[in-house]
């Protein structure tokens, strides 16, 4: 789980206009759906050879979040205030095994729930 305090090392991916508020934001929105085990940071952002402009690339893995609360869950991290664009994925329902691969390759954790056991 990353705090305000924790940024560092693979937490500089987010280099955002107020990462840290951001963060904060990102953490208060995860907590609210129990259901979520873990976010990661994945894409350029998580690999380090990001622009100023490049979108946040943001897998959430959860075995039984709704669509319902998944919809909810993107709008409410879409309303966050920066002029970056967000780009959600739910890990747990990618066809596609290469990016997958890549997320759990690359990923860098933004939030883990307390109780959930490592994959």
């Amino acid at each position: 789980m990353v705090s305000v305090e924790s940024i560092g090392n693979g937490h500089d991916k987010i280099k955002a206009f107020n990462k840290g508020e951001i963060l904060e934001k990102l953490d208060k929105i995860f907590k609210k759906y129990t259901s979520i085990e873990k976010v990661l940071l994945f894409g350029s952002r998580a690999r380090d050879d990001f622009s100023k402009t490049s979108d946040i690339d943001i897998a959430v893995f959860s075995e039984d979040i709704s669509d319902r609360d998944f919809n909810l869950l993107i709008d409410e991290i879409n309303q966050i205030d920066t002029a970056l664009s967000f780009d959600i994925v739910h890990y747990n329902k990618l066809a596609k095994e290469s990016l997958r691969d890549r997320i759990l390759r690359d990923g860098v954790v933004l939030y883990e729930r307390k109780d959930h056991r490592k994959i």
